[in-house]
């Protein structure tokens, strides 16, 4: 694309006369289910003529190599629509249906986020690339794998964890169904362990597929590997290592969504793929600060957590930063992990958990809230969160919730935060008075 083809091209972006996303140009993403899907919001949804969705066919990992998907059919089909200025809206808007929805609701979605980082020429650092590839399918409505421009996304490898995090459903954590299985009732519709019974065996992760991966490694740019807890998953380790014989992995970042527990898995040492990849990005995830963040991430330790996280950010090669979920629990402590991580210069992200509904913060007894509201001026996310309205129930529902896991696992709740007991108590009581009298009536 040259100078002239750019500034037209960038001047339709800016118009929104193109409802556009590199993702479909740069992007290979496969689901725990297998299923190919030109992002992690999308569909891969086939259309007939009068625009009903045609159900049984699809891209799959079984039957579909990541380069046939990327060069697919269907693939194109989105590209085009994403090219033209007079677009099929009920095309994009039930394909993109995640980001179409959030530009309705909210005005902003990642596909916007995205157009902004091309617009300033910022997008992953690819952005030359990114530009030929499109200006290939403007020339020939078709894209041919020629250069390293490929973002793989990886959910294949099952949702295996060590880990038995308190917020975590079985869906996403292996280790969740069991544990979930242990208690006497289902405290919240997300963390029914029949729930993850079918989540636990799935994983598409076979010699076969790993070796597909590789044959596409002097055009893959970044892996996204996605659990579970990858750096338990024995395979993962598999694909590095194939991955390593091509001679093409040291122009591969490998991005990560880890626990960073263990280093160790089978046999298998993550250390020794250290100097066989070209970058490292780390988004560890913790919640809060020492016994706080091992309550709530049953099964860690924070001193070997720190260890692993001094390894990784000593080497040249590594990106860390820490992903923190704000619970109601994380909530009355996250202001220690903040200071922590401000002080050693970590970057740091946060989202507040919706779901599951019971351990939102704004359930939380009012009189703790407005003293958080207050502890935590300047993070507005937190502070609105804290606002909305709670429920008593909810709260007391939330409070054993925890006690359960707590018979199972050794910890001891209100030890840990004993400002939480007496507004249990005495809500359970209120509650249970509040029963008497309605039955009185």
């Amino acid at each position: 694309m040259d100078n002239k083809q750019k500034k037209q091209f960038y001047k339709k972006i800016e118009d929104k006369s193109l409802w556009f996303c590199p993702l479909p140009f740069s992007h290979v993403f496969s689901s725990l289910s297998g299923r190919y899907a030109p992002c992690y919001d999308s569909h891969q949804l086939y259309f007939d003529k009068n625009g009903e969705r045609i159900r049984g066919i699809g891209h799959h990992v079984n039957n579909t190599s990541p380069r046939e998907w990327y060069e697919s059919e269907f693939m194109n089909r989105l590209r085009g629509e994403m090219l033209r200025e007079d677009f099929n809206k009920e095309y994009l808007s039930r394909v993109c249906e995640g980001c179409w929805k959030q530009e309705e609701k909210y005005g902003k979605s990642d596909r916007m986020k995205y157009v902004d980082q091309i617009l300033s020429d910022k997008f992953d650092n690819k952005v030359p690339e990114l530009l030929r590839t499109v200006q290939e399918f403007i020339d020939y409505e078709k894209i041919d794998l020629k250069e390293r421009i490929l973002d793989i996304k990886l959910k294949i490898f099952g949702n295996a964890c060590n880990l038995d995090c308190y917020m975590c459903t079985p869906r996403s954590a292996s280790t969740r169904t069991a544990s979930l299985k242990k208690l006497d009732k289902i405290y919240d519709p997300d963390l029914d362990p029949s729930d993850g019974e079918k989540m636990n065996t799935l994983k598409y992760d076979d010699d076969a597929y790993l070796d597909q991966i590789a044959e596409i490694a002097p055009y893959i740019r970044s892996i996204k590997i996605i659990g579970g807890e990858p750096l338990v998953m024995k395979n993962h380790y598999k694909l590095l290592e194939k991955l390593s014989i091509t001679g093409y992995s040291e122009g591969i970042n490998l991005i990560y969504k880890t626990n960073l527990s263990v280093f160790d898995m089978e046999g298998y040492n993550f250390k020794n793929y250290f100097d066989s990849f070209r970058e490292f990005v780390m988004k560890v995830s913790i919640d809060t600060y020492g016994k706080y963040n091992d309550y709530i991430r049953k099964k860690s330790d924070w001193d070997d957590l720190i260890h692993n996280l001094q390894i990784m950010r000593n080497r040249k090669n590594a990106r860390v930063n820490v992903h923190s979920v704000i619970s109601m629990l994380t909530v009355l402590t996250y202001d220690k992990l903040k200071k922590y991580l401000t002080e050693n210069n970590i970057d740091h992200t946060y989202y507040i958990l919706e779901h599951p509904k019971i351990l939102h913060v704004k359930h939380l007894p009012y009189s703790i809230k407005q003293k958080l509201i207050v502890k935590y001026e300047g993070y507005q996310n937190i502070q609105n969160a804290l606002k909305q309205e709670g429920d008593q129930k909810t709260f007391v529902t939330a409070i054993e919730y925890c006690l359960a896991l707590d018979k199972n696992h050794g910890h001891n709740l209100f030890e840990l935060h004993p400002e939480l007991e007496s507004y249990y108590y005495e809500a359970k009581a209120e509650i249970e008075e509040n029963k008497h009298e309605n039955i009185l009536r």
